[in-house]
């Protein structure tokens, strides 16, 4: 599942808890969720809660999808790939966790 926050200016605790129950419930069934488009603001607040140490950001559609395709994407974190891996499943599209 991708989800879009490009029209979201601020997050709070419950929209963070949103967040957490989705991907839990989507990894629960096999899935994942991805998050795209989001504002400085609302990565910033991702980033310093943990969030986006479980649900991966991306600046577009397009990457996300790109990393979907990608077979390791969903048994892999990005801390995990290798160089390699980066470059062949396009993860370097990410935002990075800095």
């Amino acid at each position: 599942l991708v989800l879009d926050l490009r029209d979201v200016g601020f997050v709070d605790s419950a929209g963070l808890g949103a967040l957490i129950g989705a991907a839990r419930r989507l990894v629960a069934v096999g899935g994942t969720l991805r998050i795209v488009g989001a504002r400085h603001s609302v990565v910033a607040v991702l980033r310093s809660t943990g969030v986006a140490a479980l649900v991966p950001i991306y600046a577009s559609i397009e990457a996300a999808e790109l990393d979907l395709d990608c077979p390791l994407a969903s048994t892999r974190t990005p801390t995990t790939l290798s160089v390699r891996e980066k470059t062949t499943c396009a993860t370097e599209a990410r935002i990075p966790t800095l």
